[in-house]
């Protein structure tokens, strides 16, 4: 069995690592007069938007864990609800927060494609395989 592609154990730790930090900042920010303020803003209620923030943390946890044992439908996750987050996002968000998506949209798309780079693609096809 060859080894997971460094790459690939990048991108699934960030997104495992980066998960349970916001799960800490968000847990210590909620209550606080700015956060409050700021969810007030959305357009969805704060409990959905809280909702849909932990849903997607959820998600990226999980898709993370699940690349790096080598699932390929933790990488079609990622990218299917990377796509509907994006679009609840924009929905949901504040005109004036609205730019700062084209930020994550870029990085989506350099992530997504990076997932599917050739030895990335080995991997994944080389776990299916095996079972």
């Amino acid at each position: 069995m060859r080894k997971r592609p460094i790459l690939l154990s990048i991108i699934a730790w960030y997104y495992i690592v980066a998960g349970f930090g916001t799960i800490i900042f968000y847990g210590i920010n909620f209550n606080n007069y700015f956060s409050l303020k700021i969810m007030s803003k959305f357009l969805l209620p704060p409990c959905l938007t809280i909702f849909f923030m932990y849903l997607t943390i959820a998600i990226n946890i999980i898709c993370g864990v699940g690349m790096l044992k080598g699932k390929n439908w933790a990488r079609l996750l990622f990218i299917a609800y990377g796509i509907i987050d994006t679009f609840i996002n924009m929905f949901n968000s504040p005109s004036s927060m609205k730019m700062m998506f084209i930020k994550w949209i870029l990085v989506f798309i350099v992530i997504s494609f990076l997932l599917y780079l050739p030895n990335i693609n080995e991997y994944f096809k080389r776990r299916t395989l095996e079972k």
